[in-house]
């Protein structure tokens, strides 16, 4: 099998080095992302339950709510229950399983009608009653915008790791090239002995062109030595 060159090898190692790191940003980020929509969405949910109470009271043995409350809000339905469970004001989306348990102040997490929820329950008593209030969130928008970004992830990931391999491999070409300009002088000196030919890679102080200076100044010594052993 042939040697890859070093131009390549070193292309393909800094390529591979390219593609875990952005692999392991991008798990952390499609992670952070997550959490962060989890945690957003159960402190909406929180607040919005929360704040139904604002219109519910108790007075002279009766329960009253609000007519102007706002039982659907920002993605999130509120549902009303009495203290049994029974219901008593708005409904349940199509699709959420109506067999949920009531769970005082507990965010539960089910699945229902292909989709994922995220639920929220509160329970305030007044004397010998009281209400529940759930609050409903479907995350199906959270997946829509976790697989836009997934989606953008995947079309993006191998042209960045693509236009990164060109570009680093044009750069270490550029690096080496004084390498491959003194192999070419020094396959022409062998055979045509011409000792006049010269790298000259111009001005440049990092190892390859400190190794071409080299070259040139050791054909300068040997082309004079040459002439020295004609006279």
């Amino acid at each position: 099998m042939k040697q890859l060159s070093i131009k390549l090898r070193v292309t393909l190692f800094y390529t591979a080095i390219l593609a875990v790191i952005l692999s392991l940003m991008l798990g952390f980020v499609f992670l952070a992302l997550d959490l962060r929509i989890v945690y957003s969405t159960r402190a909406d949910l929180e607040s919005a339950v929360e704040n139904a109470f604002d219109d519910i009271d108790f007075k002279g043995g009766q329960l009253e709510i609000d007519s102007g409350i706002d039982l659907y809000h920002d993605g999130i339905t509120l549902v009303l229950y009495g203290p049994a469970g029974t219901l008593l004001l708005g409904g349940t989306p199509a699709g959420f399983p109506a067999e949920t348990p009531l769970i005082a102040d507990t965010h539960q997490g089910v699945e229902g009608g292909g989709r994922k929820w995220q639920v929220f329950d509160m329970y305030v008593g007044y004397g010998e009653t009281g209400v529940w209030v759930r609050g409903i969130y479907s995350l199906s928008a959270n997946d829509s915008a976790l697989n836009y970004v997934t989606v953008a992830s995947t079309v993006s990931f191998p042209l960045v790791l693509l236009l990164s391999a060109a570009g680093g491999y044009l750069i270490i070409r550029k690096t080496l090239a004084p390498l491959a300009d003194m192999t070419e002088t020094a396959r022409q000196i062998s055979e045509g002995n011409d000792l006049s030919r010269r790298i000259r890679v111009g001005e440049g102080k990092d190892e390859v062109h400190k190794m071409a200076h080299t070259f040139d100044r050791m054909m300068d010594k040997l082309q004079a030595s040459f002439e020295n052993e004609k006279q």
